[in-house]
């Protein structure tokens, strides 16, 4: 039985809505100079997140489809028992699309965000008009990583 099971839907949504500005407001913003290092950074604090949950994730042996499906089934049989779900949440648009991004529940308590590479476009006022990229995420990956 979860916490959501004696909730209106208004409820379960207010309650998601405060935990995600509690976990905004621990979060920190990642630059960097290209999107590969960036996209990178997104399984780093990932790898941060299951290690502060105390949850190790079976490596991966080979490219072969037999070992990606016995992984695939091994992390969900994980992921079950020790009650994390992943939300990939992708509607907001505007200046909320920094929300975009992966949600990481343990028994539906949010625990983790990290936010899809964003392109952050050149300042105008300032010298360096390279656009760059960046992640917005409250993983612990000082601590983790």
């Amino acid at each position: 039985m979860s916490y959501q099971d004696n909730m209106t839907l208004d409820d379960i949504h207010d309650y998601d809505n405060e935990m995600v500005d509690v976990a905004i407001k621990g979060a920190k913003k990642f630059n960097f100079r290209e999107m590969q290092p960036c996209v990178k950074f997104m399984g780093i604090a990932m790898d941060a997140t299951m290690k502060y949950l105390g949850i190790e994730l079976p490596g991966e042996s080979s490219d072969s489809k037999m070992d990606k499906s016995l992984r695939a089934m091994s992390i969900d049989g994980i992921f079950n028992r020790e009650e994390i779900r992943i939300e990939r949440r992708r509607h907001y648009r505007g200046h909320e699309k920094w929300r975009n991004g992966l949600y990481i529940y343990k028994k539906d308590v949010l625990v983790s965000y990290i936010s899809e590479p964003m392109i952050d476009k050149p300042n105008l006022f300032v010298m360096d008009q390279h656009t760059s990229y960046s992640i917005v995420t409250n993983a612990k990956v000082d601590k983790y990583a």
